[in-house]
């Protein structure tokens, strides 16, 4: 189609818009049942321009613009007016975005988008869209290839809202216009798509939520809509961009130093040249990967051939070594890198889980039926799941961060489940019976108020007191007297010691021979 015409009488648009290679066709293709061109293979750019297509329900015109990050630099500009002028007739706006391009750079997850927010601004200012209080655009975020190690969905969110929050803030509002909240602009929800080869199940589960997310949407747009006006504003929006471009053009523009742009177009060609040295390379280890084989110390090897390409890159252009195109293109070129490198590990991460099942699958073919078969099994499984462990900590590239932790977890659920499910179909059939464990209780009763030296804490404590002194030097004699006493024998005499008794006053008569103190 031509930039700037929309054939179809549809009454809601969607458009696909991000980086080259993103995979927004195929995404497109999948949802909405359309048949838009695809590449072939990564690196290979189809999409020029907008190229539109009917979806399957007949109510949604899709829009597919092509990359931001097209490496045709002569289409820069056609490409950012395309992709305003899609942003603007859509209604609902998918950005597409691979799981690894996330930390490339700092304004790649939101690239395009405030500059896209500006035109639609402008328009509704100027009043060739809808001036009045409209709801807000629907913005889903596609991230695809997603494994979720290393960065799970909360602060996957909570990035990306910060992310276009900072977009928002540095957006120019019209004259009059008050402060924008970011919920003012978009309903944004997330798709988090697995890769679509190696995980299909997972792909097709979240595919489905997502087209469902969509089908209630474009329904209760297409509700509201005015049939028959969506090609005339197409049209009017694309003569107003064109003519807000020509206005910027004829204008002041900041052009970068002769020096740079020579630098630009010389790092460009030489990045090519290096990158084509570096698949030659690791040509061998697309074969081994592609035929379901492991390659032997491949996170060290890959992190020396990412390193030498670039020690390459840096010492071909080392005639420009003092612009920032040299930098950026060394980082352009190290992403790059990094993702068909991520490629190769993800082939061999699913053929290893396959290998550590194995083992683990043979490991509980051994196991015999007894009273401890169920420590066996756990045994067979932790087994299994340092194999892999040990193994896929070789395959990852040092410094890339590179996780495995969904598939480990993936792995271990399903030996448990095999476990689970071979140990019950034994205790139907009679072979095994689960051992009963009775709870052990323990008790301690006491009645001594201090056990052993300990003090209990809920009983009263006693105050201290002054210290009383009991010694008393006739203690010990008067103690031997307390031992006396009158017997009813008549004529009994006691004698203490060999000393006399003390003298006693008013000592009554008891009697002869008898003496009592």
């Amino acid at each position: 189609m031509a930039v700037g015409t929309l054939s179809s009488s549809a009454p809601v648009a969607v458009a696909s818009i991000g980086a080259c290679g993103s995979g927004g066709s195929t995404l497109l293709n999948e949802l909405f049942q359309t048949s838009l061109p695809v590449a072939p293979r990564r690196g290979v750019q189809t999409t020029r321009g907008v190229a539109e297509a009917e979806a399957a329900s007949s109510q949604a015109v899709v829009l597919d613009v092509e990359g931001f990050d097209s490496r045709d630099r002569s289409r820069a500009e056609d490409q950012a007016l395309a992709m305003k002028w899609a942003f603007c007739v859509a209604d609902m706006v998918i950005y597409n975005i691979r799981f690894t391009d996330l930390g490339r750079s700092d304004d790649l997850p939101v690239a395009g988008l405030g500059a896209c927010v500006e035109e639609e601004l402008r328009l509704r200012a100027t009043g060739v869209l809808p001036s009045v209080a409209v709801a807000p655009k629907l913005l889903l975020v596609a991230v695809r290839d997603w494994d979720g190690a290393g960065l799970s969905r909360e602060e996957l969110v909570e990035a990306y809202t910060s992310a276009l929050e900072a977009m928002l803030e540095g957006v120019p509002l019209p004259e009059g216009s008050g402060p924008l909240a970011l919920t003012d602009v978009f309903d944004f929800h997330f798709a988090l798509l697995p890769h679509r080869q190696l995980c299909r199940a997972q792909w097709d589960d979240s595919l489905g939520d997502v087209a469902a997310l969509l089908e209630r949407e474009v329904t209760a747009a297409a509700e509201g809509a005015v049939a028959g006006g969506r090609s005339q504003l197409a049209a009017d929006v694309w003569a107003a961009l064109s003519a807000g471009e020509g206005d910027a053009l004829s204008g002041a523009v900041e052009v970068p130093p002769e020096a740079e742009l020579t630098a630009t177009y010389a790092c460009e060609a030489t990045m090519k040249a290096v990158e084509a040295r570096y698949l030659r390379n690791v040509q061998p280890w697309k074969v081994d990967t592609g035929a379901g084989r492991l390659v032997r110390d491949f996170g060290r090897q890959a992190g020396e051939t990412l390193e030498q390409t670039l020690d390459a890159f840096s010492a071909d252009a080392a005639a420009h070594g003092t612009t920032e195109a040299v930098r950026r293109k060394r980082e352009e070129l190290r992403g790059t890198v990094l993702t068909d490198l991520h490629g190769l590990y993800a082939k061999q991460l699913v053929k290893l889980r396959e290998l550590a099942y194995q083992v683990f699958r043979d490991n509980l073919a051994r196991i015999r039926i007894s009273a401890s078969v169920e420590k066996d099994v756990d045994g067979a499984i932790k087994v299994a799941e340092k194999f892999f462990v040990a193994k896929a900590n070789e395959l990852v590239v040092p410094g890339s961060g590179w996780r495995y932790d969904a598939l480990r977890s993936e792995l271990v659920k399903h030996m448990r489940e095999d476990a689970t499910e071979r140990l019950q179909s034994a205790r139907l059939s009679g072979v095994y019976t689960k051992p009963v464990r009775f709870p052990v209780a323990l008790s301690l009763h006491y009645l001594a108020a201090s056990v052993a030296g300990l003090v209990d804490s809920r009983l009263p404590q006693k105050q201290p007191t002054e210290d009383v002194t009991l010694t008393d030097p006739n203690r010990l004699k008067l103690a031997d007297l307390s031992r006396l006493y009158p017997h009813s024998l008549s004529g009994a005499a006691h004698t203490i010691g060999g000393g006399d008794l003390p003298k006693l006053h008013k000592v009554p008569d008891l009697g002869d021979g008898v003496v009592d103190d």
